[in-house]
């Protein structure tokens, strides 16, 4: 069910947007739509294949716990980034971030049907989290700039 939206809306949306960045030259906003965009677009590759290619649970655990750690270390890097910018920002990419790392431990001890069951359950909610962090972040963008005025406050930097 997720994978359409991963593959669409996750993925080639952000990547359309990424490339909009560009255009304003914003490096940080460029960096991290395209990038995730990719993520979401890799990430339902690597289901279809595990289906296609019939791959057992626990193998697509351990590679979604490999995949993840990738991630968290380059999440890691674009949550600094956020410290310029804005505390709703930094608040999401610090959800963002334990997401990947509870994901990352969850399936590198098994994934839901082993060990790292609870861990990725948690990670699931942190995710959630982070998702509900990154559209108040976008309405915050979209309904301030419409009405040219703060309207929800995102906790502007510096």
């Amino acid at each position: 069910m997720y994978l359409p939206l991963a593959l669409f809306y996750g993925g080639l949306a952000q990547l359309i947007a990424g490339l909009f960045e560009f255009r304003n030259k914003n490096t940080f906003g460029l960096t991290a739509f395209v990038s995730y965009g990719a993520f979401w677009i890799s990430l339902a590759t690597l289901n279809i294949f595990a289906r296609q290619f019939e791959i057992g649970p626990s193998r697509l655990a351990e590679a979604q716990g490999w995949f993840f750690l990738a991630w968290a270390i380059f999440t890691a890097i674009m949550f600094i980034g956020t410290f310029a910018l804005n505390l709703g920002l930094i608040t999401t990419f610090a959800l963002l971030l334990t997401t990947l790392v509870l994901l990352t431990i969850g399936g590198l001890h098994g994934g839901p049907e082993g060990s790292g069951g609870f861990l990725i359950n948690l990670g699931g909610y942190f995710g959630l989290a982070a998702a509900f962090g990154a559209w108040y972040v976008a309405a915050a963008d979209v309904i301030n700039d419409t009405f040219g005025r703060p309207i929800l406050p995102v906790g502007a930097r510096g």
